[in-house]
């Protein structure tokens, strides 16, 4: 069927939906890519970062407070971090080395993330509000290296993440195209001249991604776009 367009009208038309059909065709060639990216952990480590659990001992105040042990620690390189989990909800800030920490949950016992080292004695500092009016007592944490054992729930946790990635890539595009639907139908844009097949283009759109780098790629997927 003729177009009744003006000529130039009609080679618009012919670009607007190229670069439209292009757009489609990249989205679903990142299909299988999505979602790879490191994010972080519960406990505000990276996806790299290790989990453990380590015994943990207070002292110092007047020995009424106590603190969860063991505890989680994460190890991100050389720096440790650890959860401490009060035994009571009525401390809102600590005091680590300066820097003062904020507790990390809303509700339920205080709990507060702060930078350890293993084996020594760390000075810190808690406010408590269970008084009339704000007091700050001095503590002394110790973490004994030698109970740290790797956090068994984070594992099983991570396990079908870690299956997932270690799995095989298919090698089929079916998946791939399956997402835009099961119909490969021929259509035309409006031109005696021109007529584009979702499956023949797909199919020379993915050897160019395959066999190039991403802007010769996308100068052979224009190309075959355009016919």
């Amino acid at each position: 069927m003729r177009s009744i367009l003006p000529k130039g009208e009609n080679r618009k038309l012919h670009s607007i939906a190229a670069r439209a059909i292009a757009c489609v065709l990249v989205a679903l060639l990142a299909l299988p890519f999505a979602g790879c990216s490191a994010s972080p952990n519960a406990t505000g480590g990276t996806a790299g970062s290790q989990e453990y659990t380590v015994s943990v001992s207070l002292s110092g105040g007047s020995g009424r407070a106590s603190i969860a042990s063991p505890t989680t620690i994460v190890k991100d390189g050389d720096t440790y971090t650890a959860t401490i989990t009060w035994s009571s909800s009525n401390y809102d800030k600590m005091t680590v080395d300066g820097v003062d920490y904020a507790p990390v949950n809303d509700g339920g016992n205080s709990t507060f993330e702060i930078p350890v080292t293993l084996d020594e004695d760390i000075a810190v500092s808690a406010e408590t509000v269970a008084m009339s009016t704000p007091h700050t007592i001095d503590y002394t944490l110790h973490f004994d290296s030698s109970t740290m054992k790797e956090n068994r729930a984070t594992m099983q946790a991570a396990a079908p993440l870690r299956e997932r990635l270690q799995a095989p890539r298919p090698t089929s595009t079916t998946p791939i195209w399956a997402a835009a639907g099961s119909r490969r139908e021929r259509f035309s844009l409006n031109t005696p001249s021109t007529s584009l097949s979702t499956s023949s283009k797909a199919a020379c759109g993915l050897s160019a991604f395959r066999t190039g780098s991403a802007s010769s790629w996308c100068r052979k997927m224009r190309r075959c776009l355009m016919g």
